[in-house]
């Protein structure tokens, strides 16, 4: 919504500025669909929920939709962490007890479930 409000703030930024800065926006907008998905009884659900919302009128219908489709496919490992990390507010410690796994491989999955929202947002 900023770089909307104020967008010669936004375009007096550097070009990595403004790359950082959308990457930022993007991310919290993840986040806040995210959070949308865990309000229903099940994530599924949530994903092929077409009801718009604050994040649909932020991103348009077409970019939420693809996004929530996108995160449904995500590999089950890195979503669950996703969730627990976002949705739940877990720390990275309550995420490896959830999960039964290392606490380094809670903070890898997290790690790789952003990574690939950012390369899909990226068009990778």
């Amino acid at each position: 919504m900023r770089i909307a409000k104020y967008p010669e703030r936004f375009f007096s930024l550097s070009v990595h500025k403004r790359v950082s800065y959308a990457v930022i926006v993007t991310r919290n907008a993840v986040n806040d669909i995210l959070s949308e998905c865990a309000k229903s009884s099940e994530m599924s659900e949530a994903v092929e929920d077409n009801s718009p919302s604050v994040e649909d009128m932020f991103l348009g219908n077409a970019a939420a939709k693809e996004l929530k489709a996108f995160i449904k496919l995500m590999p089950e490992a890195q979503k669950e962490a996703l969730i627990l990390k976002i949705v739940h507010k877990m720390s990275i410690a309550e995420i490896a007890n959830a999960l039964n796994i290392s606490e380094p491989t809670a903070r890898k999955r997290v790690s790789n479930a952003y990574k690939t929202i950012r390369k899909y947002l990226n068009g990778g």
